[in-house]
């Protein structure tokens, strides 16, 4: 004998029951994508994945030989990095460079630091760059022949997980210095016998495109401002054979959605990145 079928109640509860699981799911994932733009920097994750992650970060950190070992225990400069790095692989970068030491005025900002565009004053002021000691070290001494300052997150940054991207006019071009033609060894000598009140690498770059202070929109979230060290020459074969004229041309209709893939690919072959470092900054205190 069939079993006779279930009562229409219990037809509608189950309807019911579907239901009521799709829509939780529904909302579920349109509160993340709502806290993430909100809050790219605090995304929210699932305590699953947090668990995962953590047990897979502590398993490589116990086994020394590991690949993932050498990133779990990652010095906090390099950790604190990774932000600026995500965007900087796009242009060609490649990420664990040494970390260029950055000051204002005599004020220095470490990698990722958060900032004021309101309350932090020496922001205006002009920066000096440094490369760490043990690159100054070598021999021969490596040094500092182009810096170049970007925001790639104008006018307000991407989401979590499109931190790769820039933004809608980024990356805006905060500064570009060039090296100046090297003195004759005399006056190199000299210039070396003389006492430095802050020791800088970038002391004989000349500005090409003059530093402008960060400027993040209110309300635009926090902002990376990105720091990148090259050492070598431009391409004498490429359009950037008279840096000059190439970079006045690259700005000729504003700094925003400035080219830095283009001029990183386009001297890759004879202009290395050496160093680099970031921070954030936003308007508000």
């Amino acid at each position: 004998m069939l079993p006779s079928p279930p009562p229409a109640s219990h037809s509608r509860l189950a309807k019911f029951v579907g239901f009521a699981l799709v829509k939780n799911r529904q909302l579920r994932r349109d509160a993340e994508a709502l806290r993430s733009a909100l809050f790219p920097a605090h995304a929210f994750v699932p305590a699953s994945t947090r668990r995962a992650l953590f047990s897979g970060v502590r398993s490589r950190a116990a086994d020394p030989s590991s690949e993932g070992a050498a990133s779990a225990l990652a010095p906090p400069s390099s950790r604190a990095m990774r932000d600026a790095e995500v965007y900087l692989e796009t242009l060609g970068v490649p990420a664990g460079l040494p970390v260029l030491t950055l000051a204002f005025r005599g004020r220095g900002v470490a990698p990722g630091e958060r900032l004021s565009a309101r309350r932090d004053a020496f922001l205006n002021a002009e920066p000096t760059a440094r490369l760490p000691d043990h690159l100054a070290a070598e021999k021969p001494p490596r040094s500092v022949d182009v810096l170049l300052a970007i925001d790639p997150d104008a006018p307000a940054p991407r989401s979590e997980g499109r931190r790769h991207l820039p933004g809608a006019s980024g990356p805006y071009l905060y500064g570009l210095w060039i090296r100046t033609p090297r003195r004759n060894p005399e006056e190199e000598e000299e210039k070396e016998g003389e006492k430095k009140d802050e020791p800088s690498d970038t002391e004989s770059l000349r500005a090409v495109v003059p530093y402008r202070p960060p400027a993040p929109p209110a309300g635009g979230g926090e902002h990376r401002y990105v720091f990148l060290a090259f050492e070598g020459e431009f391409d004498p074969a490429s359009r950037w054979a008279r840096p000059e004229e190439a970079i006045a041309a690259s700005v000729a209709k504003g700094r925003a959605r400035w080219d830095a893939e283009a001029f990183a690919r386009e001297n890759a072959s004879t202009l290395k990145p050496v160093a680099a470092t970031f921070f954030r900054c936003a308007a508000l205190d």
